[in-house]
């Protein structure tokens, strides 16, 4: 009866003759089927069409109505970029309207999602170079299968566990490569990590295991300061150089100028060279005149021991042992 009342209305129209008019409104009929299978909007699947996805629209105009949900998993097999590339070209076009463009990629998901199942993964944040536990963080999860969506916030537990979930088809064969996740991460202080991390899901792998995520995680750098004293600790014995270290966490020149001096302290390690202990008391106050400790060494070999000795010194007599060879 339908077809029937279009051809009387083509006829009324003049036209029975356009071939290309007919096949656009035998399609038009087909996508307000398929939107309503679906509940997407008919503007998207008469797009497909007119873009000849899945097939020429001369093809799909002919297709039984009892064989559209064929045409429907035609669609759906098709890759995304294939789909939004269509729609994109449908409204440059001028076939559908230009307001479809911020609800293409929605679009797209919604019809694949016809044929997908929702995974929940929980993972477990990851120091990558440490393997250290993260907790506390707070970790956004973009799928980087479906152009970056992003699938959700969370925090890490105290064991550094978060969850996300993403859609997969219902049947993956046992070789299917594994999904690929960014992560951008920020530290419980709120600071965001200045590299994002990454999970891979093996889409065969039990919702119960816990996938690895990791995450390079800044280190505190070693300041200038720290090096120097490392340099000059670099000859001097294990016992002495843990107990600076760890005992009175001395890391610096500075760090031996709080302590007033080395020599006073009543658990010094007995290996500890009276000589050595005198050099780095004398660098630890010539560090006040300059934070370069090669200028703090060269004052010291010419037998200026701290910044008392320096001062006490007439300017010509300075410059002279000064450009004295030692």
């Amino acid at each position: 009866m339908l077809e029937e009342e279009i051809a009387s209305w083509l006829r009324e129209l003049g036209l029975e003759q356009q071939r290309d008019v007919q096949q656009r409104i035998e399609w038009l009929r087909c996508c307000a089927l398929l939107a309503q299978e679906t509940n997407l909007p008919v503007e998207a699947f008469y797009g497909w069409g007119r873009t000849n996805v899945p097939d020429a629209l001369a093809v799909l105009a002919t297709v039984a109505l009892k064989n559209l949900p064929s045409v429907l998993k035609e669609l759906i097999s098709f890759r995304d970029e294939k789909l939004r590339d269509a729609l994109l070209a449908a409204i440059e076009e001028n076939i559908i309207p230009v307001g479809f463009r911020a609800r293409v990629d929605e679009i797209v998901r919604q019809l694949k999602r016809r044929d997908q199942v929702l995974h929940e993964v929980t993972a477990q944040l990851l120091d990558e170079d440490t393997k250290a536990v993260l907790a506390g963080y707070t970790v956004t999860t973009f799928d980087q299968d479906t152009v970056g969506e992003n699938r959700g916030l969370d925090i890490t537990d105290n064991a550094g566990q978060f969850s996300f979930t993403f859609y997969a088809p219902q049947e993956m064969p046992p070789n299917a490569p594994p999904r690929e996740f960014r992560l951008e991460v920020q530290s419980p202080q709120g600071e965001k990590l200045p590299e994002d991390g990454h999970v891979s899901v093996n889409l065969n792998t039990p919702e119960t295991a816990i996938v690895p995520a990791l995450i390079k995680v800044p280190k505190p750098e070693i300041s200038k300061q720290q090096e120097q004293l490392k340099s000059v600790l670099l000859d001097a014995p294990p016992e002495l150089r843990t107990y600076l270290g760890e005992t009175q966490q001395i890391q610096t020149l500075a760090d031996i100028r709080r302590k007033g001096g080395l020599s006073h302290l009543a658990d010094l390690p007995a290996a500890a060279d009276p000589a050595l202990i005198r050099q780095l008391e004398s660098l630890a106050d010539l560090d006040r005149i300059s934070p370069d400790i090669s200028v703090s060494k060269t004052l010291l070999s010419h037998d200026f021991d701290s910044v008392l000795a320096v001062s006490d010194t007439p300017h010509s007599e300075f410059v002279g042992k000064l450009a004295c060879p030692v």
